[in-house]
């Protein structure tokens, strides 16, 4: 997530593509990674330890994120002072396919005269739909369904508890939690000889 995100500001802003470089540290069967990203000639480090190089990248780049942008993730602007929350498309997109969703899908509502019209977008995830405001481009439109999208999500993960939660789930995913949940709340039985 934050090295597509460091990407997308890194073109926005008309820098190079961000520069990843790792090391590999500890043993051959529990090896630990750290990682280093460098955009616009500023280097920014992970911290040690990380189990595999995705989860060092990540954190190189979230690091680099945030002292870029003041750590205003997700709605930050870039050099030229033009928002950055386009990025809510491309977070939504990322948490379907973590999650076994389908990809989002927008649809566009057009009110208003043809010169003057006004776009609504509505965007679907996981069989649940969320509107957005209202905006003058398709583009603005869908990203503000995203970015609402996205703020719901991220409330009803923090609002319910952790153990009780689990986020909405499509198929073979929805059927596996619901069977650790049973077996969790189950007493144990001791086997019939």
């Amino acid at each position: 997530m934050y090295k597509s995100q460091l990407q997308e500001f890194a073109q926005k802003s008309g820098w190079t593509v961000p520069q990843y470089d790792s090391i590999k540290q500890g043993l051959p069967h529990l090896p630990r990674f750290q990682a280093s990203v460098e955009v616009n000639g500023v280097k920014y480090e992970s911290e040690d330890g990380f189990p595999n190089l995705k989860a060092a990248e990540h954190s190189a780049a979230k690091k680099a994120l945030d002292s870029l942008t003041g750590g205003a993730n997700g709605a930050s602007t870039d050099a030229s002072g033009s928002s950055m929350t386009g990025l809510c498309k491309n977070v939504l997109q990322e948490y379907a396919q973590r999650n076994g969703f389908s990809l989002p899908i927008y649809q566009i509502e057009i009110t208003g005269p043809s010169h003057n019209s006004v776009f609504a977008a509505t965007v679907e995830i996981g069989g649940v739909l969320y509107k957005g405001g209202t905006a003058k481009s398709k583009k603005e439109a869908e990203v503000k369904a995203a970015r609402t999208a996205i703020l719901a999500i991220k409330e009803l993960a923090e609002a319910a508890p952790s153990d009780d939660y689990v986020p909405p789930q499509s198929g073979k995913k929805r059927v596996r939690a619901a069977k650790n949940k049973i077996e969790k709340e189950s007493p144990r039985r001791k086997p019939r000889v």
